[in-house]
């Protein structure tokens, strides 16, 4: 029965990729291995899916680097205020700070 179960599964899998040939090459396809532990799983599970980066858009005067800097560590992220790493190389007047004071566009 499990032989069975197994082949018409694999039909079916065929029959799936078929349906969607026009976006398949915007698909990727994973495998699980599920034979070792369930804290091994989860941890590569995570890792596939888990955000890499992630860019938060906030104004100044919107305090959220706190909320980001904890949701970082709670999830294990790196959190990087762009807005922060700018002034201090503004404040330091470093060349990239030079150029970057210099872009500078008033609203």
């Amino acid at each position: 029965m499990l032989k069975e179960k197994a082949e018409s599964a694999d039909k079916d899998a065929t029959k799936y990729k078929i349906c969607w040939t026009d976006v398949w090459s915007r698909v990727k396809e994973l495998s699980i291995d599920t034979a070792c532990s369930k804290e091994s799983m989860t941890a590569n599970v995570r890792g596939r899916f888990s955000a890499k980066v992630i860019i938060v858009n906030h104004e100044k005067r919107i305090d959220v680097d706190t909320a980001c800097s904890n949701l970082a560590i709670k999830y294990n992220l790196l959190y990087l205020s762009v807005y922060q790493l700018i002034r201090q190389e503004i404040s330091a007047e470093t060349e990239l700070g030079q150029a970057l004071a210099n872009s500078k566009r008033e609203k």
